[in-house]
């Protein structure tokens, strides 16, 4: 595991954006994943109000000020877009999980002091570090 990896995954309060529409999606795996370790985790849909019980939030601007990281199960498009929002929050860490990334928003991360960790699962990595 690299050390961007350790580090997102040493993190307290996490993000995560992406579809939670029943208990075999991605965002909703990781999202219960990273609550059962007792981190605090805020769910991201534009659509929702609650996901697991736990209240859902428009975007990555409206999050608490605690979010030091955000896990991205979106459309690469998608990710790009809500990239802006984590430059604008100053959240400095990102997993962007296969299928989130694209060339665009490596290169917005890079460029923009923000930390892309990518072509790595979050729920096969996050177990690793216990």
């Amino acid at each position: 595991m690299d050390n961007a990896m350790k580090e997102f995954c040493l993190q307290q309060h996490y993000g995560v954006a992406g579809s939670f529409a029943n208990e075999s999606k991605y965002a909703y795996r990781i999202l219960t994943m990273l609550t059962a370790t007792g981190r605090k985790v805020y769910p991201i849909s534009p659509s929702l109000k609650m996901v697991a019980g736990i209240p859902c939030f428009k975007s990555i601007t409206d999050l608490p000020n605690e979010v030091t990281a955000i896990s991205f199960v979106t459309p690469p498009a998608v990710t790009e877009t809500l990239l802006k929002q984590c430059f604008d929050k100053q959240i400095k860490l990102v997993w962007m999980q296969p299928g989130a990334e694209s060339v665009d928003a490596t290169k917005f991360c890079l460029s923009h002091g923000i930390t892309p960790i990518e072509n790595a699962c979050l729920l096969v990595t996050f177990p690793q570090l216990k």
